[in-house]
């Protein structure tokens, strides 16, 4: 995706360079060390709110974490002027900014701050799709590079999954459309249009049927998340050893409790194959290393990559309130606030150190086997 973003603006390709020799730096020598680059991505988790409660949501599914935070939905998130004062900051060493939350569009400034960061940083934005019609042309006119949009299925399939008022799967159908229209008025390349499918027990058989869909939409590139997920024996043999070291309770691996041994390794597998001969070289998967699919679902205890995970030497995650999460999916361990202290001196901070050295010298936690970002860009 980012060589295609690079190759249709050419203004692009220093930023893509930097974060392609960035992680090849990490991965050859900094993850050896406790000490970072400067971060290849920004992930600003603009709001924690969200009006869709997907079923297999770690914030608001079934068992999301959100679901009894009355506390956190009550702080404030940052305002406009602060995220705008952070994006100028941050932008002068970190090249790609990634817009997520939540869901970021129940943000009314948001193509405000995607304006405000595309001229310094490649911009993405991450959402569920169903506000995008009413915000298309402004995002468009925003600069935004590329857009990630969900789709779980077909329109029953979906509809079961992403639950919320109105028709999910309409909404999504007619938000990427009009993201497409917003496009070709401009004769614009961007935003790139991703949609992105996360497996579950309902919609297993349905990845060829979605990357079909997909691809009708006029939609760039297709993407299968192939879950996030973890047992209770697997958060137990973690949660001990993560109090230790870093003086916390986890608890975001519960929002991913989930029970997978009805997911069908075959029937994925046909599908995956249907969606690459769809989308060929635009077709990706998450989390991107090879796997034995039946290992995948079926031993969540069995660790499948060797590499380490290099998201705390990445990746600069800032969540609603501007506090400094060290993890994407699993944000317990806070380094600081971006409101409170400079985000370059945060960025290699004690706690920060610390946290790389637990995951460079012990690996990563159990619980964490099937997170789809590790082992990162």
């Amino acid at each position: 995706m980012f060589a295609a973003l690079a190759q249709h603006d050419p203004r692009l390709i220093p930023r893509v360079a930097t974060m392609i020799a960035r992680s090849l730096l990490t991965r050859a020598v900094y993850v050896r060390t406790d000490r970072a680059l400067p971060p290849s991505t920004v992930i600003a988790r603009i709001t924690d709110r969200c009006n869709l409660r997907c079923i297999q949501c770690g914030q608001w599914g079934l068992r999301g974490v959100y679901n009894d935070a009355h506390d956190r939905m009550c702080t404030p998130e940052l305002d406009t002027t602060q995220w705008k004062r952070f994006i100028t900051r941050v932008s002068r060493f970190c090249p790609h900014i990634y817009f997520f939350g939540g869901e970021p569009l129940l943000r009314p400034d948001l193509a405000e701050l995607v304006a405000t960061a595309s001229p310094r940083m490649i911009t993405g934005v991450n959402t569920n799709g169903t506000l995008l019609q009413h915000t298309a042309a402004s995002l468009v006119d925003a600069g935004l590079h590329y857009i990630i949009v969900s789709l779980d299925g077909p329109h029953d399939i979906n509809n079961v999954i992403r639950i919320g008022p109105g028709d999910a799967y309409e909404s999504v159908i007619s938000g990427v459309t009009q993201v497409a229209r917003e496009k070709r008025r401009r004769r614009s390349f961007f935003p790139f249009i991703k949609i992105c499918m996360t497996l579950t027990e309902e919609n297993q058989g349905f990845i060829g049927e979605t990357a079909r869909i997909a691809r009708s939409l006029g939609t760039d590139a297709f993407a299968v998340q192939h879950g996030i997920f973890t047992t209770e024996a697997l958060i137990e043999r973690s949660r001990i050893h993560y109090e230790q070291e870093f003086k916390v309770t986890a608890r975001y691996w519960r929002g991913f409790l989930r029970d997978t041994t009805a997911m069908d390794p075959i029937a994925v597998a046909q599908g995956i194959a249907q969606a690459r001969r769809i989308f060929k070289g635009f077709f990706s998967r998450y989390p991107s290393y090879p796997f034995d699919l039946k290992r995948y679902f079926h031993e969540p205890s069995r660790r499948l990559c060797a590499a380490s995970c290099i998201i705390p030497w990445l990746h600069f995650q800032i969540m609603p309130q501007g506090d400094t999460a060290l993890c994407e999916d699993f944000p317990d361990v806070i380094a600081g606030n971006v409101t409170k202290q400079d985000p370059s001196i945060l960025w290699d901070n004690s706690c920060y150190r610390h946290f790389r050295h637990v995951i460079r010298t012990k690996g990563i936690f159990p619980a964490c086997n099937r997170c789809c970002s590790y082992p990162g860009f």
